[in-house]
């Protein structure tokens, strides 16, 4: 299966998922546009633009969706959160920032880039979670 997704990636094709998955997809994202499908550890997942957002939704093989992903720009992040990495974090450099929704939460996390001097041999990456009220929860 990774090999034939392997071949949908480099060509650009995009596989189809069942009626129900795409009737749920659908409801919830109307206006979708730039829609790729996979097949991803039994789930269907599917990246999308969606109100000038990157998205990557998943849904269940009953067709009941599970999480969508958003991705956002370091601006995009709500001030308290930028206001903790500005303290907590000085110097850091925010190099991809997202959101994730489910049922039950919504959760922001942050990766970044760390290091003094600059030289690469000294960057690590931490990724950082917060919730919705911009509580930081943990370091992945």
């Amino acid at each position: 299966m990774k090999s034939l997704l392997l071949i949908y990636i480099i060509f650009g094709l995009s596989m189809q998922a069942p009626k129900k998955i795409l009737n749920s997809f659908d409801t919830r994202y109307q206006s979708a546009e730039f829609v790729v499908w996979s097949f991803v550890d039994d789930f269907y997942q599917v990246s999308f633009e969606h109100f000038d957002q990157q998205k990557t939704a998943f849904f269940d093989c009953d067709g009941a969706w599970v999480q969508t992903t958003v991705s956002l720009q370091p601006t995009e992040l709500m001030f308290c959160i930028r206001d903790f990495l500005k303290y907590q974090y000085a110097g850091s450099k925010v190099v991809q920032a997202y959101y994730v929704v489910t049922e039950d939460l919504c959760e922001y996390h942050v990766i970044l880039e760390t290091g003094n001097g600059g030289k690469e041999s000294d960057l690590r990456r931490l990724q950082l979670v917060f919730d919705d009220n911009c509580e930081f929860m943990k370091n992945l």
